[in-house]
């Protein structure tokens, strides 16, 4: 019986070519988009799942009032780590974590590589799984490391990396030999912790961070590491929050409105905009936004199929009639239409999956992703037969039950009556698909406009042409490094600084000038930088100078400052007044105009 449904439906499709490859192509078109569209969504949404504890593991945030705005950062002061692990139960283990930028040295070369310094704690937070090693040997010495996979392939190939000594120059020109005490597997390319080591923090903090600790009179507001928690199972987060927003007053005694909240890891990916507040946004903003893409496209293809198939309703009426005639149930009818949507449709997505693999490299370039269709995922190839029925069924469920519906009587008798009938559902559906597309082409605007927005957007500073790199060991010889560099033909400017000038990741209140309010906690944005800053970044210099090409007093410090800190200071001309950074005294040498150090979401600082 279900043989023969196919063979009067490929009759039929092939006696309606044109019909039939209009509706083919047109819902192959709208597939391969919807599938191109699904399949970044799923890349995006899959991002930190592989982890075991994931519903437990929480990243600790800081929010400090800065001028009647809360400014939220992805980092907790380091000193509050272990009284935060001491004091509040609902955290079982704590670790925190720096981005390291170090040297490994070989006899034959050198090769700058990037990674962390955290706990040794981490890797029993988060399920990065040991190919070699154990977890309660991993980092629990000082000069101890922990290579990725690559790293190790990389240092010693052929052979077992475990156990063995590497040379590593650290900031400083700090040269050290570390033992590596484990090997891990690759790192999945959806973790949005990406490293290629992991070296003891304690180490770090001792000799690069020792005005971090305890000791210092500003650790304690200083928001400086990122800090990753493993909460107690099925923890009342709100509760903890209160004890965490109330902990750094409650532990110094002094009253600060900074505080500390714990945020889901597994959530940050997709929620890791916080300038509105603690509420964030972020990237789930464009998954929400291209499903309903994928939606009206999907839809549109299907009124389109629809359409179609109501307009050749009076070829089909008359068959409908001689049908009924010689004894076809309703049932068998509604069945036979919609068998044909469906073979219309599996053949779309067919040659869909044929579109989507051809444009997928491309799509890949345009998205900066490396997604692969997962053939070999029965999950996958589930979903693709489900869209195929489902797409069948609501493409041709409409037509198939209103061609059932014909009277034999009238069909045989009047063949136009049927047209007449399916007028008014196809303007109807011309008018759906119409505004449909007039959505659609909308959003397109909207997001090509923000596109050019954010592409166009003057920024104040210069981020076209510029190379930047880490100096390592050439920090100690950076006048002669730039002199060198300065003679290569095309090299316009050189610079240094101590941080990248468009992600300054700094909020510090240790600023302070004559007529400060009193207790005022005011973060400001601090970066240190070389001669040449401004005009290597095309900086607009409105009032005074820039620094000088030599210091004559090397205890002597020189600012510039922006217009946003001008107002803060609240000085008309704030060239040549003293300032106080860090509780170092120097003068404001000029005044810079306002530029975008942060993303163009949040305020200039």
């Amino acid at each position: 019986m279900l043989r023969n449904y196919f063979l009067l439906a490929t009759r039929s499709l092939v006696k309606n070519r044109i019909f039939t490859i209009v509706n083919i192509a047109g819902l192959s078109f709208g597939l391969t988009c919807a599938i191109l569209i699904s399949l970044w969504i799923w890349d995006e949404l899959r991002f930190d799942s592989f982890h075991e504890k994931g519903q437990s593991i929480h990243q600790l945030f800081g929010e400090m009032q800065n001028e009647g705005e809360s400014l939220i950062v992805p980092y907790a002061p380091s000193s509050l780590v272990e009284p935060i692990l001491e004091e509040i139960p609902e955290i079982i283990k704590i670790s925190r974590a720096f981005p390291a930028n170090v040297v490994f040295e070989t006899p034959k070369a050198k090769f700058p590589e990037k990674g962390l310094y955290a706990d040794s704690s981490l890797l029993s937070i988060f399920s990065f799984p040991l190919k070699e090693g154990e977890i309660h040997n991993i980092l629990s010495r000082p000069q101890t490391v922990v290579l990725s996979q690559k790293l190790a392939e990389k240092y010693f190939p052929r052979s077992s990396a475990l156990g063995k000594y590497i040379e590593i120059i650290e900031a400083g020109n700090e040269k050290s030999s570390f033992e590596i005490t484990g090997v891990l597997e690759t790192i999945p390319v959806y973790s949005s912790l990406q490293f290629d080591y992991i070296i003891a923090y304690d180490r770090f903090e001792d000799k690069f961070r020792p005005w971090w600790k305890k000791s210092n009179e500003h650790s304690f507001t200083n928001f400086n590491v990122s800090v990753y928690a493993e909460l107690v199972k099925d923890v009342n987060t709100e509760a903890l929050n209160k004890k965490l927003g109330s902990f750094i007053t409650d532990f110094t005694g002094q009253k600060t409105d900074n505080e500390i909240f714990a945020y889901p890891f597994a959530d940050l990916y997709l929620h890791s905009d916080f300038s509105q507040g603690r509420i964030p946004t972020g990237k789930i903003q464009y998954v929400n936004f291209l499903s309903v893409i994928a939606i009206i496209v999907l839809m549109i293809a299907c009124i389109n199929f629809m359409n179609l198939s109501t307009a050749i309703a009076g070829k089909r009426a008359k068959e409908v009639g001689l049908r009924k005639v010689v004894g076809a149930y309703r049932r068998q009818i509604i069945f036979q239409f919609l068998i044909e949507s469906i073979l219309i449709s599996t053949i779309a997505l067919v040659l869909a999956m044929v579109l989507v693999e051809m444009f997928m490299p491309y799509f890949n370039v345009i998205t900066h992703k490396s997604i692969h269709v997962p053939f070999r995922s029965i999950e996958f190839i589930f979903i693709l037969i489900s869209i195929s029925v489902v797409t069948g069924i609501l493409a041709g469920g409409y037509p198939a039950f209103y061609l059932a519906a014909f009277k034999p009587s009238d069909t045989l008798s009047n063949a136009n009556a049927s047209r007449g009938a399916f007028s008014g559902i196809r303007k109807g559906l011309v008018i759906v698909q119409f505004t449909l597309s007039i959505i659609f082409i909308v959003f397109t605007i909207v997001v090509f406009k923000q596109i050019d927005f954010f592409q166009n957007k003057e920024l104040g500073i210069k981020k076209e042409n510029i190379i930047h790199h880490a100096l390592h060991g050439i920090e100690r010889n950076k006048t002669s490094y730039r002199d060198e560099l300065s003679k290569i033909p095309g090299v316009k400017s050189v610079s240094f600084t101590e941080q990248n000038p468009l992600n300054i990741s700094n909020g510090n209140p240790g600023v302070n000038w004559s007529g400060k309010p009193e207790n005022a906690e005011i973060y400001f944005s601090v970066m240190q930088v070389g001669e040449g800053f401004l005009e290597t970044f095309e900086i607009e210099l409105m009032d005074g100078r820039g620094f000088p090409e030599q210091y004559t007093d090397e205890g002597e410090k020189y600012f510039l400052i922006n217009e946003k800190a001008a107002a803060t200071i609240q000085q008309e001309n704030p060239v040549g007044m003293n300032l106080q950074v860090w509780g170092q005294e120097g003068k404001v040498v000029g005044l810079v105009k306002d530029f975008h150090h942060k993303s163009l979401a949040q305020n200039i600082e």
